[in-house]
This record gives C-alpha cells, structure tokens and sequence, in this order.
C-alpha cells in the first residue's frame, strides 16, 4: 500500500458500489486489507477467509461456508486465479446478504470469465493503492 494514500474514496466507492452488487474483484495484494477494513467499518469484526484452491471445496459447500461465517464481509481466495465458472455462478445466483470479495493475483485470467459474471460483480479500481516493491 502507497504511504499517505487515504482509504476513504475508496471506501466511500465500495460502499456506493454495494447498492449495486455483493461481488467485488480486488487485486490480491490489498483483498484481506481491503475486506477487513470494510468489515470493522461496518460491524467492527474481521472478515472471513474461505481459500476454496487449498480445500477443494464444491460450490455448495463454499455457500454453505459463506452463509455459516458471523462476518458480513467474506473473501473468497482461488475462485478467480481458478476461472471456477462453476462456483462463480453459483455466488451471483445467491441472495446477497453478505458482501464478497474475490482476490485477483493474474488479470490475464479476468478475460476467462464468462460476461454474465462481469454482469453482476465489479473490478475494483485499485492500481494507485498497490506499491510493487523497489528493485
């Protein structure tokens, strides 16, 4: 994260955005900074982590998961790096109570998905807040 770079708009962007969509792509490198910040902001609890690449979980199983957390904010790793069409489509088609975040690590990946995904989640613009390290 980049040294004097307020989170503000972009949480003030999130939580327009949240009207619109419970499904948010987020550069890996910010995801869990980003998802806890929002969770304190809005209950004052840390969000929850489901890694569905480590646990090999099925799509009902990872709704299951998301529906049993105490966070509002949920982050979703693996779904995306994966291009797991299958449980992607199955986190667009529940009701959206809790807010999803899924990480991003190779946007080359992000052309993969299926444009009814893109229709009901949201790339967060996010390149100013990440710092690659100095050489």
């Amino acid at each position: 994260m980049q040294k004097g770079i307020s989170l503000q708009p972009f949480a003030t962007l999130l939580t327009r955005s949240r009207a619109v969509t419970s499904l948010f792509a987020v550069d890996s490198n910010i995801a869990m900074l980003v998802a806890n910040a929002w969770s304190f902001a809005l209950d004052g609890t840390p969000a929850y982590r489901i890694d569905t690449s480590r646990e090999r979980l099925d799509s009902n199983s990872v709704v299951m998961a998301i529906d049993q957390c105490p966070s509002s904010i949920v982050v979703i790793d693996g779904a995306l790096d994966m291009v797991n069409e299958a449980l992607l489509f199955s986190l667009i088609r529940q009701d959206g109570k809790k807010t999803l975040i899924l990480p991003v690590g190779a946007y080359a990946n992000l052309s993969l998905i299926a444009p009814e995904v893109w229709d009901s989640m949201m790339l967060v613009p996010s390149e100013q807040l990440v710092t690659l390290p100095a050489e």
